[in-house]
């Protein structure tokens, strides 16, 4: 089966690796990390749908150094990250 990471990045409290936490907050207060890893659990019940198996970089609030989300995706051998 095929495999796609999902990396919704920005995570967490602290720079870590060259990411950083990104507390970036819209008008309503939204911020941005929570926004991506909403998106990215979105993502990956639709790809699931379609028969692909679905990796994410995070699937909680913490921030992954640069090279520790690429490795994710080396792990997996995805297709596409």
């Amino acid at each position: 089966m095929d495999v796609v990471v999902i990396d919704p990045g920005h995570g967490g409290t602290r720079s870590v690796g060259g990411s950083s936490p990104s507390n970036a907050t819209g008008p309503s207060g939204t911020k941005e990390k929570d926004l991506t890893l909403d998106i990215a659990l979105r993502l990956r019940a639709l790809l699931r749908d379609e028969g692909f198996r679905c990796e994410l970089t995070r699937s909680t609030d913490v921030n992954l150094g640069l090279a520790a989300r690429a490795q994710v995706a080396r792990r997996h051998r995805a297709i596409a990250f």
